[in-house]
């Protein structure tokens, strides 16, 4: 764990779950991003304030948790910020120098790579990894598929999450890592695929994950030897190991809990959010729910398909507009809009400004 400093203590905004529409990510991922960033002479504060995340502790409690979107669209003003779009890889390489341990992975309160530092073997360590992911940070998928010679992690972020190149970054080298250090810093990884735009520069991925890297690919994966899952574990001790898991099934099953049918729905709208003819009809059947009786059930938590809908191309309008490069017209086809002039008039609605005007300020304020 990383010294904590004058700096930590009046570290961002604690949240433990009330907000229910949110995506989560574990407040513990935001320890040591102030050391980093003052290495990098980035004043971190403004940022901080700017994405909500003031007045964090230095040492988050266990089972808090920050806004998923929050912490990306973080990283991504930061990397924009640094000028370096290897800004969470270069992070994550610190903090593997950096860390006392190696097999702490990502902070020693992290349940899940703990559990699997204890696991009896590889193979049962990725499936602690890939069963418990959301624990940490919530996901659309996580699983654990053979695939003959090689056994592959794979995982994808909720289809909300449009800033996702650098947390991309984040949790698929820290995943690397955690499994290069179980297998004893073999040549364990075969291939690594990320759900990332390709970098200018695949270079450093190419030094940290190895030269089977690919990008732009449908989800997240990390391809190992099949061969190589059945080597004991130096550090297993079944005792550990089953309390650990009997913790983070209580963890995970609190977590579902929150899940509610508003969060479901945003899910839903941000999957089909390119359809310009999106309708409460077609998110329903998806949901394997009847029209009605979603109107209904949205209606008892006060709110309707409209709403949602609005909620959802806002938060994909402000993270396309701040972090990609994409033109005003593209963007408005992501969004389902049928033509540029309906884009531009709900800009002005959510943000008192046209698109192009909204973009110009974000990057202005990016790089100050």
């Amino acid at each position: 764990m990383l010294e904590r400093t004058a700096s930590d203590t009046k570290f961002g905004s604690l949240l433990t779950g009330e907000d229910r529409e949110a995506h989560l990510i574990r407040a513990r991922e935001l320890v040591g991003l102030p050391h980093y960033c003052a290495m990098l002479k980035i004043p971190l504060s403004p940022f901080l304030k700017q994405y909500q995340l003031s007045n964090i502790p230095a040492q988050p409690p266990l089972g808090s948790y920050i806004r998923l979107d929050d912490f990306c669209r973080l990283l991504d003003a930061l990397a924009t910020r640094a000028r370096r779009e290897t800004f969470s890889l270069d992070w994550t390489k610190w903090l593997i120098e950096k860390t006392p341990d190696p097999l702490d992975c990502q902070g020693a309160d992290d349940t899940v790579c703990m559990a699997a530092s204890y696991a009896p073997d590889l193979r049962s360590a990725i499936d602690v990894l890939a069963s418990f992911a959301s624990v940490s940070h919530d996901l659309a998928m996580a699983e654990c598929v053979s695939e003959g010679a090689t056994t592959a992690l794979q995982w994808a972020f909720p289809p909300s999450i449009s800033c996702r190149n650098q947390i991309t970054d984040r949790i698929a080298g820290a995943y690397c890592r955690k499994l290069s250090m179980l297998a004893g810093d073999t040549d364990l990884v075969v291939s690594v695929e990320l759900n990332r735009d390709r970098p200018v520069d695949a270079g450093p991925y190419r030094e940290f994950f190895g030269p089977n890297i690919s990008f732009n690919a449908p989800f997240n994966r990390i391809r190992v030897k099949t061969s190589a899952l059945e080597t004991p574990n130096p550090r297993a001790n079944n005792d550990i190991f089953c309390a650990l898991n009997e913790l983070n099934r209580r963890r995970l099953a609190d977590k579902r809990r929150a899940h509610t049918l508003v969060e479901r729905t945003c899910e839903a709208i941000a999957a089909g959010l390119d359809d310009p003819d999106l309708t409460l009809s077609k998110v329903s059947r998806k949901m394997a729910l009847s029209e009605r009786g979603l109107q209904r059930r949205l209606s008892e938590e006060g709110a309707t398909f409209q709403m949602l809908h609005d909620k959802v191309r806002r938060k994909a309008a402000e993270d396309l507009l701040t972090a990609s490069d994409l033109s005003i017209s593209d963007i408005a086809y992501r969004l389902g809009f049928k033509a540029v002039g309906n884009f531009t008039r709900a800009a002005r609605r959510w943000f008192d400004r046209s698109p192009k005007e909204y973009r110009k300020d974000r990057q202005a304020a990016a790089q100050w």
